[in-house]
């Protein structure tokens, strides 16, 4: 029988374990709150709806966020400096930039995520966090929201990870779908019985709806789940993880920051 794995369930979970260590954090230091600060460069609609609900999660987890709303006419050069005003920032624990950069002028977005200091990369997308990672080196550093927030689902899920089969074809255990091309995964792709985590958002045309489109994975859901054991929904199935992910290594930075700051 198909499993839909229950995302929200599992995000309540470590949301409420969150909660708890920031309330012991704040008791203990009085003085000290965990600070977010979220980059923003333009003002894409879908960046405002994001950007909305990581303020909305942080603030039910205890920490506070500082949305940089920056002009899209800025240069790049500009917008490096801003990037390099919350490095210094000691009250900045975390920093995420919003992508895609809605600016006027041509921006490399790797520069500016690179500039993002690797203790405050809490996106875990500069090259240096990426690249540890990629060498297996998990403390201390920070593993990028969406990936992490996969394994959560997947380890949450009772899900075996070791002895799997590690795979392009069929013969996967877990298949974690992030093409960007809509219901790309058909169910003749699918092993029975595998784990099947989509990480897509894509928006299709929808008469029946309102609005006039829906939107859905990577992954035919409809097809694929009469194959899969257990299969993430679109939406309300990676994303929660990937917010939740984003704020846990927001505190976990915190954590970081304090115990510098009380080391002799």
């Amino acid at each position: 029988m198909i499993a839909r794995i229950d995302s929200q369930l599992k995000f309540r979970d470590i949301q409420e374990k969150l909660q708890e260590e920031v309330k012991l954090m704040k008791e203990k230091n009085p003085d000290f709150e965990p600070v977010l600060a979220i980059v923003q460069v333009g003002a894409r609609e879908d960046s405002n709806v994001y950007i909305r609900m990581k303020k909305k999660v942080a603030a039910e987890v205890g920490v506070a966020t500082k949305h940089v709303q920056l002009p899209r006419s800025l240069s790049e050069s500009e917008i490096l400096t801003e990037v390099q005003k919350l490095n210094e920032d000691s009250k900045i624990h975390g920093i995420i930039v919003q992508l895609p950069l809605d600016t006027d002028k041509p921006v490399d977005a790797k520069r500016i995520t690179n500039a993002v200091s690797p203790s405050k990369d809490v996106d875990g997308i500069c090259d240096e966090n990426a690249g540890r990672l990629s060498h297996g080196e998990l403390e201390g550093y920070f593993i990028a929201c969406t990936p992490l927030g996969c394994l959560e689902l997947i380890k949450r899920s009772g899900v075996t990870i070791k002895g799997s089969n590690a795979s392009v074809v069929k013969d996967a255990d877990i298949i974690v779908a992030a093409v960007g091309q809509a219901q790309m995964v058909k169910k003749d792709w699918v092993k029975p019985g595998a784990v099947v985590i989509d990480c897509g958002i894509n928006s299709i045309k929808d008469e029946t709806k309102k609005s006039g489109y829906r939107l859905v994975g990577d992954v035919d859901y409809d097809e694929v789940k009469d194959v899969a054991s257990s299969i993430t929904p679109v939406p309300g199935g990676v994303g929660p993880m990937t917010v939740i992910m984003l704020v846990k290594n927001t505190v976990y930075a915190a954590k970081l920051a304090l115990q510098k700051s009380s080391s002799p």
